[in-house]
């Protein structure tokens, strides 16, 4: 409940982001996560950009996605 009242600190939200990017980099480091992440976005017919550029989109999420999002997936 507190994430959809927004009872968080925003300051989390970078935090959050940078350890998803490590945490992928290091596993890109070896071959069986780099083809597993290719096989999926071809299965799921992501578009290829939005793949490469996914994290890039976390950078730009604010207090209020978070809570948008708290709201409409946790009912």
């Amino acid at each position: 409940d507190a994430l959809k009242k927004g009872d968080f600190d925003a300051e989390l939200i970078p935090a959050i982001v940078k350890n998803i990017r490590i945490d992928r980099l290091k596993a890109y480091e070896k071959n069986q996560p780099r083809v597993d992440r290719l096989t999926d976005a071809f299965i799921y017919q992501e578009n290829w950009a939005d793949v490469v550029t996914e994290l890039d989109a976390m950078k730009k999420l604010t207090k209020n996605d978070v809570i948008a999002a708290a709201n409409k997936y946790f009912p």
